[in-house]
């Protein structure tokens, strides 16, 4: 079966600054991204996306007779798969609130009907509920694995819940903490976890990541080839990023190629503990949210300086360089440029350079199309 993974530009949005550079269903939650997810439930790799026209020429569509349209903002479980296996050609599955779930497409039949799905769905409404959500998403995702877990053969690591640890191949830890008491902990291939680390599950540790000396993470999902230090909690990193010394990061979502420097602090409760406001992107404005506890949503290649001090429910555009360790605003537009003197928009050819820079010593290239991507992200920021 064939799936493409459908979004409208008003869904896109909601998930700014992340979707920027990406379809909603290529976003991590938990230990797998959101097409991920539907892939293991129906037994499939053959995927692709219906997104931006700007991000298209990344991910192509095929036509084909028979195609499984899924709306990306849209979670899996066993009863919805269930409905949606069940569907003919041209029907559409609605869930009774009257979203549009997923709908098998043909062009051999031209009456089009709709099956109800009246059970509870997890729907993403907007990018914050990956962070409301993340706890159960991650508890859901970690049941996917069927193989046994290595054993962790350092005898000065303290285990806490073994049934709910489980450890690839190739990873290295020494003398830290894994505490699956609450929750869940998955570390992936080749992950190392230093000296002195404390990792409190629900938590995703991804291939090739780093876990510095001394660091404490708890409810998060650190995405492949990331290092971390300091204190994450409740946080997403996507992957290929960087926060790896001291400071705190919490209730965040911080994409790829991303810096964040040493004892940068993300700020996440309001002193008179009301809700925060979020920039969005629609109405262009600050309006209030659901949340109590807000960190930091960071786009692509974006970095921040040492002692960099991040305010409530700040949303940080792509490639975006911060060098001010004041508070700064709550919205940073991409390819921005920020001093303690000047806030100007970044060069472009510099950005690129820049980022060709960062993903070299990882032994990445930037590609032609991930460069037109950023070019028209530029061009409309």
């Amino acid at each position: 079966m064939h799936i493409t993974f459908f979004e409208t530009h008003q869904q896109r949005m909601q998930f700014y600054p992340i979707a920027l550079t990406r379809p909603i269903a290529k976003i991590r939650i938990g230990i797998y991204t959101i097409a991920e997810k539907w892939m293991n439930y129906l037994n499939t790799l053959c995927h692709n996306f219906l997104t931006s026209r700007y991000l298209q020429e990344d991910y192509v569509t095929h036509k084909l007779d028979i195609h499984l349209y899924i709306n990306s903002t849209i979670l899996p479980n066993k009863f919805l798969v269930k409905a949606i296996l069940a569907l003919r050609p041209n029907q559409k599955l609605m869930h009774k609130n009257g979203i549009l779930i997923a709908y098998l497409a043909s062009p051999n039949r031209n009456n089009k009907t709709f099956l109800l799905f009246e059970d509870n769905i997890l729907h993403l409404k907007n990018i914050q509920d990956c962070i409301l959500l993340h706890d159960k998403i991650i508890q859901d995702d970690f049941f996917w694995k069927k193989k046994k877990s290595e054993n962790v053969k350092d005898k000065n690591t303290v285990i806490y819940s073994k049934e709910n640890i489980f450890i690839e191949k190739n990873v290295k830890i020494r003398a830290a903490v894994l505490d699956a008491d609450l929750g869940p902990i998955y570390i992936d291939k080749y992950a190392t976890v230093e000296p002195n680390s404390t990792i409190k599950g629900p938590v995703f540790i991804g291939r090739n990541t780093l876990v510095t000396s001394g660091t404490r993470v708890n409810s998060s999902t650190i995405g492949p080839f990331s290092k971390i230090g300091g204190e994450i909690s409740n946080s997403i990193i996507l992957g290929y990023s960087n926060k790896l010394h001291d400071g705190f990061l919490g209730h965040s979502i911080i994409g790829k190629w991303c810096n964040l420097g040493a004892g940068t602090c993300t700020s996440t409760m309001k002193n008179n503990y009301n809700t925060i406001k979020f920039w969005d992107y629609k109405q262009k404005k600050m309006i209030y949210g659901n949340m109590r506890f807000a960190g930091t949503l960071m786009g692509d290649y974006s970095k921040c300086g040492i002692n960099t001090t991040l305010n409530i429910g700040t949303k940080i555009g792509v490639n975006v360089s911060i060098v001010n360790t004041q508070y700064n605003t709550s919205y940073v537009p991409s390819f921005t440029w920020i001093t303690p003197k000047e806030k100007k928009i970044y060069n472009f050819d510099k950005a690129i350079c820049t980022v060709q820079k960062t993903m070299e010593r990882r032994n990445y290239y930037i590609t032609a199309k991930e460069k037109n991507i950023l070019s028209h992200i530029y061009m409309y920021r």
